[in-house]
């Protein structure tokens, strides 16, 4: 399989990995309600909650601009970003 052909089966997976996180985020609205309320903490800048916010956002703007131009601008920026949300520590 030559390097076009991968890179294009990359963004297809990645687009086919948007549209289900974009669904199981639509569908798991009382589960976020749940983990709000069981692990709220006032000791923490931001809830775990808000972390897995975060993630998501970041997560969906990175596929989005995937499926839109075909890369992601500015990557190393990026994955400076990924790295440094807690949600990852978790």
């Amino acid at each position: 399989m030559n390097k076009l052909n991968e890179q294009e089966l990359t963004k297809r997976n990645i687009v086919q990995l948007l549209t289900q996180l974009i669904n199981a985020y639509q569908s798991t609205r009382t589960e976020r309600q749940e983990i709000a309320i069981q692990f709220s903490s006032e000791d923490e800048e931001f809830s775990l909650l808000e972390e897995l916010e975060f993630l998501t956002v970041n997560i969906r703007g990175y596929a989005s601009q995937i499926q839109s131009t075909g890369r992601i601008v500015n990557k190393d920026q990026a994955i400076e970003q990924l790295q440094a949300l807690q949600v990852l520590n978790v």
